[in-house]
């Protein structure tokens, strides 16, 4: 390998980089005693001869791969003159060779030292415009870059090329001048415009210096670095990624069509498609790279052995078990073996991606002609391994890295190809299948990949409970009413009336205090809603530090009242939380309760340009969780204990109603996920011996719309007439206590129940603090936490993923499309200009006829809010 040409004149012949052990340096001694430069007379040839003895032994070092020890050769050179001749431009030099092999091995701080050293040196020897002082400057321009003080690096780099004028290395000032400009490049434009400057400098570098030259594969490991820069943004853009890696091959290809940097930038390229599902560029450009490299090395090499690993990947997730199965076998042996084929930590996380590699080839292999039941069996089995070594695999690598979230997204697809059933029994805790923030490929030379934060780290640890709220005195109940009605999804006005919303929720809020009021003395004054859940807090925050996470903080967000979710970001942000999991205290999903909780969230985030890079995950529904189920059904049986024939009771499911349209328009996975619910929990209680017949129904319905049926109450009354005459029901929505189990269940469906000829009643407590329920909700963030950053896909086992939050609300409502308002009426309209006036006055007098109804309490607009349980 050769340096480039920026040694002073008497040293320009040393072209070459290989070395010997110490040097003639110590007789060296000037005959003029002072720097050349500046119309003085030049330093006598003993120190020039000096520096050039230390630099044919720096040489030789370099040449036999040692770079430690021609630097330190060259530091014992600076040590033994640097004190004796201070101002040498001679002393610059060896300043100056340090830089450069410092910045070969990367430590670009410490180059940066002796580059600024070997500028001040040459710069007051010579003057700031000479050609050696451009030397210098581009040195110095250049572990600028490496630095990425691109601003700083793009001053000092048009200096160079001043200074420099016809000599070659200005080709390699303009190179990194190229560079910081594709340091800027958003977007593929900007990337492919700088390609014709690119190619010149490389080919003026490469027709001068060689191909073997130091500083021209210094300009290239730059390049390399853009890349990897720019797949590890917070965000990733992949086709800049491919542009930059497209560009980096195209380079070195350019420089030497066969060599070993070539087929790993191929290589490299070839897993980034593998991570962003183009498997069959991936298969070509790791073929290519395998090629290659087998040109260089030996079947056994760690190189050659990674580019089979990736090409049995590439083969697993394509479907080609079998391809899959022979390189993956060889992969595993080879780095599970005691020498492990390259660097321990690599090593030992390619020996866990090809388990799970060999997993998914195992799973394509089930015979899909086999019968339903034993199909399903075998995929179920399958698809608990796969996610299983998944999980080994994230512990190892981190959830960041690019390979983990390729096992994600192809574990998910697996997901998608077996049966329902095989799904659901197979589920992992958390779905999370697409990628997002990636990290380094497992090239050559890459650090070895770090575990990702585990309990226990230092990082902080937040969760944020979601919940609508609830006014906590009568005193805070017409305010509570505004912000409810205030919301255009509970009341949505047409477009042109709008700006009355205010105004429409204030008489609302203020004609329906009085009889709220009542309904919340009648329960203790206020609603428990809110000291439920910080119990409920505080409880899931002393369970975390039990598994590992002392320092996690749990904060609530109300939707409707304090704190408000608003608040609850406000000391997340202050804390300065690092990882986020966001966990709705609804078991099931439902656009109209997690979904505009999650909205909101969104939009708050974005908001605030801080808290739009925090690293988070959803828990979106948790209905399916054993510990949820088991904590239900544990109470379940301790009340049906309570009746005098247990065994006659019927198990009664109340849950909260939604309209029909937001289940058959808008796609709300609400109704589904709750019946499976039911399912889940009747299951285990016919497991524990309970053999109880059940019914589900829906409560709270408001206005004449169509709503989830049957009905609560229209159910209840149908069971009396059907003779039921013992009665156990459950919240099947709530966890915790609050107007709609205390009042609405307990006062009003219980006095249905006792008219309708229900002689025993009982009702199933909220589980508000269950100490097995908290726990299992501790597991869950525990659980969630690798997938903390991930964004949402394709769901494995549930109707709505877990992930990152955009994401997550892009799988049903990519448009942010307003859920169908639950008051109807007031969906007004007109689409001839003739009847605009007409229209406007109709909704005047609507507005006028709502507020006269509500203020008498008669009437059908009136007869829609009676039912609302705030």
């Amino acid at each position: 390998m050769s340096v480039n040409g920026d040694a002073p004149p008497a040293c320009q012949q040393h072209r070459g980089f290989a070395t010997a052990s110490s040097g003639p340096c110590d007789a060296a001694t000037p005959s003029g005693g002072g720097s050349a430069g500046g119309g003085k007379e030049p330093l006598t040839m003993s120190l020039q001869e000096a520096v050039m003895s230390l630099a044919d032994v720096a040489v030789s070092k370099v040449e036999e791969g040692d770079l430690d020890a021609a630097i330190g050769v060259l530091s014992e050179g600076i040590k033994e003159f640097g004190p004796r001749f201070p101002d040498s431009p001679e002393v610059g030099e060896l300043h100056n060779q340090v830089a450069l092999l410092l910045f070969m091995k990367g430590d670009v701080e410490e180059a940066a030292g002796h580059a600024q050293t070997a500028l001040d040196a040459t710069s007051a020897a010579f003057g700031p415009t000479s050609v050696l002082t451009g030397h210098r400057q581009l040195r110095m321009g250049a572990v600028r870059v490496g630095q990425g003080k691109h601003n700083e690096a793009a001053g000092m780099l048009q200096d160079a090329v001043t200074a420099l004028g016809d000599d070659p290395s200005k080709a390699e000032a303009q190179l990194y001048l190229a560079l910081v400009q594709l340091s800027r490049a958003s977007d593929v434009t900007h990337v492919t415009a700088l390609d014709g400057e690119l190619f010149r400098c490389v080919r003026v570098m490469r027709d001068n210096f060689g191909v073997d030259s130091m500083v021209l594969r210094l300009a290239l490991m730059q390049h390399d670095k853009l890349v990897t820069r720019a797949l590890g943004a917070q965000v990733l853009d992949a086709s800049l990624c491919e542009a930059l890696m497209a560009q980096h091959v195209s380079l070195l290809e350019f420089v030497d069509p066969s060599g070993e940097e070539l087929a790993i930038a191929l290589y490299k390229i070839a897993t980034f498609f593998y991570t962003q599902d183009l498997l069959s560029d991936a298969g070509k450009k790791v073929a290519l790279a395998g090629a290659l490299l087998k040109g260089h090395y030996h079947e056994d090499h760690p190189l050659v052995l990674m580019c089979s690993h990736r090409m049995g990947m590439v083969c697993a997730a394509s479907g080609d078990h079998r391809a899959a199965t022979k390189l993956l076998s060889a992969s595993l042996k080879r780095y599970q073996s005691p020498d492990q084929g390259g660097a321990e930590g690599t090593a030992s996380a390619l020996a866990k991606e090809a388990e799970l590699g060999l997993a998914m080839a195992r799973f394509r292999s089930i015979d899909q002609q086999l019968p339903k039941q034993q199909l399903q069996e075998r995929q179920a089995g399958a698809l608990a391994e796969v996610h299983g070594l998944l999980s080994e695999l994230v512990k190892a690598i981190g959830s960041s890295h690019m390979l983990a979230q390729a096992g994600m997204r192809y574990c998910a697809q697996l997901g998608a190809f077996a049966s329902p059933h095989a799904r659901g029994s197979a589920a992992p805790p958390c779905r999370v299948v697409a990628p997002s923030t990636p990290s380094t490929l497992f090239t050559p030379g890459a650090p070895t990949p770090s575990t990702p934060p585990t309990p226990g780290s230092t990082d902080t640890v937040g969760v944020l409970l979601l919940n609508l709220g609830g006014p906590d005195k009568l005193d805070d109940v017409q305010p509570f009413l505004y912000n409810l009605f205030a919301d255009p999804e509970i009341i949505r006005l047409p477009e042109p009336l709008q700006f009355l919303q205010p105004v429409v929720a204030t008489i609302i809020s203020t004609l329906r205090a009085p009889k709220s009021k009542e309904g919340y003395a009648a329960i203790g004054g206020g609603s428990p809603l809110r000291r439920i859940t910080e119990d409920q807090g505080a409880a899931l925050a002393a369970s975390l530090g039990n598994k590992g996470l002392p320092g996690a903080k749990v904060y609530v967000g109300m939707r409707y009242w304090h704190p408000y979710t608003e608040e609850a970001l406000a000391a997340i942000k202050a804390d300065g939380v690092g990882r986020l999991v966001i966990l709705p205290l609804y078991p099931q999903f439902s656009i109209s309760t997690s979904g505009s909780s999650f909205r909101l969230l969104e939009q708050l985030l974005k908001d605030d340009p801080a808290m739009s890079r925090l690293k988070h995950t959803v828990i979106p529904s948790w209905y399916q969780r054993k510990g949820y189920v088991g904590a239900m059904v544990d109470l379940m049986v301790e009340e049906l204990t309570k009746f005098e024939a247990p065994a006659d009771v019927e198990v009664f499911f109340s849950a909260h109603g939604v309209p029909v349209s937001y289940v058959e328009k808008a796609g709300d996975p609400y109704k589904e996920e709750m019946e499976e619910c039911v399912s889940l929990i009747m299951d285990e209680l016919r497991r524990r011996g309970c053999k109880n017949r059940h019914t589900l129904a829906y409560q709270s319905r408001v206005g004449p719309v169509e709503w989830l049926k049957p009905y609560t109450d229209d159910t209840i009354r149908l069971l009396g007439k059907r003779g039921t005459r013992a009665m156990l029901t459950v919240p099947i929505s709530f966890v915790s206590e609050h107007i709609e189990t205390l009042e609405e269940i307990d006062v009003e469906y219980r006095e249905l129940a006792h008219e309708s000829g229900i002689k025993q009643w009982g009702r199933v407590p909220a589980l508000n603090t269950n100490a097995r329920f908290i726990d299992d909700l501790a597991d869950a963030v525990v659980e969630a936490l690798p997938y903390v950053g991930q964004l949402a896909g394709g769901s494995i086992d549930a109707l709505v993923p877990g992930g990152e939050l955009g994401a997550l609300l892009d799988t049903f409502d990519k448009q942010r499309m307003a859920v169908p308002s639950p008051v109807p009426m007031w969906e007004w309209g007109w689409t001839d200009s003739a009847e605009i006036l007409n229209g406007r006055l109709a909704m005047v007098a609507i507005l006028f006829v709502f507020t006269l109804e509500t203020v008498t309490g008669q009437g059908i607009i009136a007869s829609f809010f009676s039912d609302w349980r705030v």
